[in-house]
């Protein structure tokens, strides 16, 4: 990725076992909670895994899966290579505003 910084949820950590099935994300055999993603919008979800995330690692992904370079191209993220944590929410704009 270079010298760009992204910025990717956290879906799982270190210990976690993820897969994707069905366009479904599966951590330690069982679905996510993902209310925030699109239902009805391309997920870019393609069966995925199972992998267990090393420790001290991180295996993010975009919410905008179907366009997102995220853990599923480039791997886990060394949990000491993560550098901030979002605050507010900037898209949609109806949901601009701090994060709760």
């Amino acid at each position: 990725m270079g010298d760009k910084d992204l910025i990717k949820r956290v879906v799982a950590v270190g210990g976690d076992t993820l897969e994707i099935r069905q366009a479904t994300l599966i951590i330690n055999g069982h679905p996510a909670q993902e209310p925030f993603i699109n239902p009805d919008g391309p997920d870019g979800m393609r069966d995925f895994g199972p992998v267990k995330i090393p420790p001290d690692n991180l295996f993010c992904m975009g919410d905008n899966r179907a366009n997102s370079q995220d853990s599923r191209w480039w791997g886990t993220l060394p949990q000491k290579n993560a550098i901030g944590k979002a605050f507010c929410i900037f898209w949609p704009p109806t949901r601009l505003g701090p994060l709760k």
